[in-house]
């Protein structure tokens, strides 16, 4: 089932709880928009992130407004912080950590191993992963908290245990992190059996660390990606980890997936959801892309949150 639905952020809250308890979080989506409220200053939404079975995006004024299901017991389609504004999201697997303006971090979900209690800031970035989160604080330093074994009561993987020195970004996989070093290069902390965690030599823009493959941005606008190119059961080569030719702006490593935006500002994305379903981006021009689980979701040139993905 595909659905559609254009609202105004003032009332994207009571909409979305109907549309989320009639169909989910859409089976075969192809779009739940989030357009900006004409009564605001400009276009409404600053950045998205998708992330196990939810999503988070930012509003022009600072609020978080999370839609789907599994970032905490009880959870609605609703507005999840208060307080001081902010000015970026990331989504975890089952919690989600926002930045606001004065460099704190704020957490909400799951906690069973730490991940939704951050440390004091202040930070100039922050990535959700799985069961721990890492953030790059203003001086340069990586700092992590939540899990850092391979799974609950294992060994360590030191997925939460960052290298020393200065960082530009970072970003928090399933069992592996990755950040761009200040001097450009990119270094990966955890596990490392599919060689997500060994990343080629040379200099990023960014880097992406999904569920067992990553992805980088070259500053010629390639992409490179290493880890895992197959599903989580053996089940035939995804490709993730096989990106296309050409130029992008951006790219988003998702859990056996990826997608990217091309300097046209459309979204192309390789690899498949899980069953091998194919993922079919929209063919809209767009500021920002972000890969899930199973759902994909960015932000249109015209301020527009659009998903797509499995239910």
């Amino acid at each position: 089932m595909t659905v559609k639905l254009v609202v105004t952020v003032g009332t994207a809250l009571a909409v979305l709880a109907a549309l989320i308890l009639t169909v989910g979080f859409g089976n075969s989506v192809s779009g739940v928009s989030l357009p900006a409220d004409p009564s605001e200053s400009s276009a409404g939404f600053i950045t998205v992130s998708a992330g196990g079975e939810f999503a988070c995006a930012v509003t022009h004024d600072g609020r978080v407004i999370c839609w789907g299901g599994g970032y905490g017991p009880g959870n609605t389609t609703e507005e999840v912080f208060s307080g001081k504004p902010f000015t970026s999201v990331s989504a975890g697997d089952s919690h989600v950590c926002g930045l606001r303006s004065d460099g704190s971090v704020s957490c909400r979900g799951w906690n069973e191993a730490g991940q939704a209690t951050p440390p004091a800031g202040p930070f100039q970035s922050v990535s959700a992963g799985v069961y721990h989160n890492c953030g790059v604080k203003t001086d340069g330093v990586v700092e992590c908290w939540g899990s850092d074994t391979e799974f609950d009561g294992e060994a360590s993987s030191g997925k939460a245990s960052p290298p020393a020195g200065s960082f530009t970004s970072v970003s928090s996989g399933w069992r592996h992190t990755c950040g761009v070093r200040a001097d450009g290069t990119v270094a990966c902390w955890g596990s490392d059996e599919h060689g997500q965690s060994t990343p080629p030599a040379g200099i990023f823009a960014s880097v992406s660390a999904g569920s067992k493959h990553t992805c980088g941005l070259r500053p010629d606008g390639t992409v490179e990606c290493w880890g895992s190119n197959v599903g989580h059961f053996d089940d035939g080569t995804f490709g993730q980890a096989t990106p296309p030719d050409g130029v992008f702006k951006s790219v988003s490593a998702g859990d056996t997936h990826t997608c990217g935006m091309r300097t046209d500002n459309t979204v192309e994305c390789w690899g498949a959801y899980k069953y091998a379903t194919p993922v079919n981006p929209p063919t809209n021009e767009f500021r920002t892309v972000s890969a899930g689980r199973h759902t994909d979701c960015g932000i249109r040139a015209d301020g527009i949150v659009e998903c797509w993905g499995l239910e």
